[in-house]
């Protein structure tokens, strides 16, 4: 592409990244990963009609309901909303339903509808992709600058070259490092937006703390990072702010 395109490759390689990660978002969750594990409906009835009420009450009573027997990979636990129109669906790991009890299993649940009623999906999807095509643009003009400055010294002085790869790929390591405040600060705010959807749904500030507690054991996270660490490499708040927002939440809001 870079040989053929020299001066718009990244343009085209950028645009690309819109239909990768709406693929890997919606069409692998329903389509590739039932290949390697096996998805049924819940198991525990009462359980089923409960998280069937949350969806109900979120104007998405038609999507489908999954569990997922990804124990035999992992122990994390995990659930997920995907799907549009008719291929709604959220999807429980029985690891999740396994180490939680009803009304954590119900949180989780109501966070996942929150990303899923809130557009976090799609936003994902469109951010992701206006992110990637900057970061092509500048890994284009940094690369190009570097190649001038550098008046032969790398050997070579076309991207086009193989050789070029390393310097490539040091620029987009350098772009990706320098980019993770904020992407981690959206991916933050996004979060913060689906504790809130959560516990206006279920109503639920025991459930929901408790989870919390569980989820950051089970993942060893730092209850309280230090604040650069927190900006460069968390895409969620830190489980203190979290169970801090959900004691001072009015349930009434």
């Amino acid at each position: 592409m870079i040989r053929v395109r020299p001066n718009s490759w990244w343009l085209y390689i950028g645009l690309l990244s819109i239909p990768v990660l709406a693929f890997v978002t919606f069409i692998s969750p329903m389509y590739i990963d039932p290949i390697y594990n096996k998805y049924s409906s819940i198991e525990d009835e009462d359980l089923g009609r409960d998280i069937k009420g949350l969806l109900e009450k979120a104007g998405i009573g038609d999507a489908a309901i999954y569990e997922v027997d990804k124990s035999r990979d992992t122990k994390t636990m995990n659930a997920y909303m995907t799907g549009v129109f008719s291929s709604k669906r959220i999807v429980l790991w029985d690891t999740t339903i396994d180490k939680l009890d009803r009304e954590e299993i119900l949180s989780v649940t109501a966070h996942e509808i929150g990303h899923y009623v809130k557009g976090h999906i799609w936003r994902s999807i469109v951010l992701g992709g206006v992110f990637f095509i900057l970061l092509m643009y500048l890994i284009y003009r940094t690369s190009n600058w570097l190649l001038i400055k550098s008046n032969g010294a790398f050997g070579f002085n076309s991207l086009g070259n193989i050789a070029s790869l390393p310097l490539i790929l040091l620029v987009v390591n350098f772009y990706m490092f320098v980019s993770n405040p904020i992407i981690n600060f959206a991916s933050r705010q996004m979060e913060r937006e689906a504790d809130a959807y959560e516990i206006n749904l279920t109503k639920n500030r025991e459930a929901a703390i408790s989870t919390m507690l569980k989820l950051n054991e089970e993942s060893l996270g730092l209850p309280r990072p230090g604040k650069l660490f927190k900006i460069w490499y968390y895409t969620h708040p830190p489980v203190e702010e979290r169970v801090k927002f959900f004691t001072e939440y009015p349930l009434d809001h």
